[in-house]
């Protein structure tokens, strides 16, 4: 019997009309194989592929998967004051959300929102024996600005396994 893949939503569209908080059992392999694929954002952790897909109101649209004014001013604000203490410290980097946190002890993968490294960039090595050039293994502090529809997730899950 041949081992059939996660079922994803593939668009934008699929994935904004599905739940806010979407998680699919997938081995760290089937995540692998998806995780540049998907035009949105995907986690991997304990076993589950997740996506969130805020959706707030401002003014009169709709913005799905996108964070509010007041979130991305709270990250860039954090990201400065943390930029500006670790510089003088030497050796590690204010790095941005879009980069990957892998925990390799229970193998998963999240973003965090200002995300902060010690020493050189430690890369995650791909199964094609590639260095990925956005998963790094050296976190030594992950800050999350917490909203209503993830601070559980961000909370329980991810904490979970820092």
């Amino acid at each position: 019997m041949e081992a059939v893949p996660p079922k994803l939503p593939m668009t934008w569209a699929e994935r904004a009309a599905g739940p806010v908080m979407l998680r699919v059992p997938a081995t760290w392999e089937e995540y692998l194989d998806l995780v540049d694929e998907v035009p949105y954002t995907i986690e991997y952790v304990n076993g589950e592929i997740i996506s969130s897909a805020e959706a707030e109101k401002e003014g009169n649209t709709a913005q799905t998967g996108q964070a509010s004014f007041i979130h991305e001013l709270l990250v860039v604000t954090l990201a400065k004051l943390l930029a500006n203490y670790f510089d003088d410290l030497g050796n590690y980097s204010v790095v941005g959300s879009n980069i990957k946190i892998y925990a390799e002890a229970c193998r998963s993968e999240f973003n965090a929102d200002v995300p902060v490294i010690q020493g050189v960039p430690d890369f995650v090595r791909l199964p094609s024996s590639k260095l990925s050039g956005t998963q790094l293994t050296n976190s030594y502090l992950v800050v999350e600005i917490l909203s209503e529809s993830t601070k559980d997730y961000d909370l329980g899950t991810k904490l979970s396994v820092l």
